[in-house]
């Protein structure tokens, strides 16, 4: 990949601006195209802020965020941005510091001026960064490029964006992930999308370069022993999510249209719940 056509697309956009912007319908993105691929009904309670709304829990999606952060961009980017709680105030009566709900606990918080992680979550996270370094493949990945990069372009009809974890002309995309077990990667890959998603990735990442990147994922456990591995996306599962992901951006723009969000039909037929396969 050409690096000076890769620099020229990448943008530095607010996270939370990113993420209003995806909500509001401005540019499509790869968690709510998942959404709509799931429930067209679900997709349009979300981006309507509707009662109810499925988004991602706040305490997984901070502890996710701050990982990321430490892991990809260091300690020193991760202290601009996140204090841990160790300095949280201590209740006189029982010289115990005070719990996340208490209101003297959110009285210092909104002194600290950053996104508060806890200690217990914050050794996780050290734990967590020392096995993605350790790994000498996962390292070299992470050296030489940009992380948290976004990139936008008109893609299959619809202004879409992406962030990317991590992104070189070198390697191409790497994608971080988080898990219990590495063991059973392969598995959650498949049950939580992730090939569709990087499949969006690349495809986005192509209109705006030219070029075709190489995906990979760096996925590392979020409790002991700690492993981190790397898979290669390979090529033709990358084609394949991207074929489906055009045509869920066909149904999309149907639904948006007619401004009707139906269920998809194939939850409507009966079905064998069949134990031996």
């Amino acid at each position: 990949m050409d690096n000076e056509k890769l620099m020229g697309a990448l943008l530095d956009v607010p996270e939370d601006q990113y993420h209003a912007e995806g909500r509001s319908g401005a540019w499509l993105q790869s968690h709510a195209l998942a959404l709509f691929a799931k429930s067209p009904a679900a997709y349009d309670r979300w981006r309507r802020g509707a009662a109810g709304a499925k988004d991602e829990p706040k305490e997984a999606f901070a502890f996710g965020r701050a990982a990321h952060c430490y892991i990809l961009e260091g300690p020193e980017a991760f202290a601009e941005r996140f204090a841990t709680d160790e300095a949280r105030p201590v209740n006189p009566r029982t010289g115990k510091a005070f719990g996340s709900a208490t209101k003297e606990y959110a009285a210092w918080a909104a002194t600290v001026g950053k996104e508060i992680v806890t200690a217990g979550d914050m050794a996780t996270i050290r734990a967590m960064r020392c096995a993605v370094l350790a790994n000498r493949n996962a390292e070299r990945l992470l050296r030489g490029g940009r992380a948290e990069a976004t990139v936008r372009a008109w893609y299959a009809g619809m202004n879409c964006q992406i962030r990317m974890d991590y992104v070189s002309a070198e390697n191409g995309i790497v994608d971080l992930k988080t898990c219990r077990d590495l063991d059973r990667f392969e598995w959650d890959a498949l049950g939580y999308g992730y090939i569709h998603q990087m499949a969006f990735y690349r495809a986005v990442l192509r209109v705006a370069t030219g070029a075709e990147a190489v995906v990979r994922i760096v996925a590392v456990e979020k409790a002991e022993p700690f492993r981190c591995g790397v898979w290669r996306v390979p090529a033709w599962a990358l084609d394949h999510g991207e074929k489906d992901n055009e045509e869920r951006m066909l149904r999309l723009a149907r639904c948006i249209e007619a401004d009707a969000w139906p269920e998809p039909e194939e939850w409507e037929a009966e079905r064998l719940l069949d134990f031996r396969s």
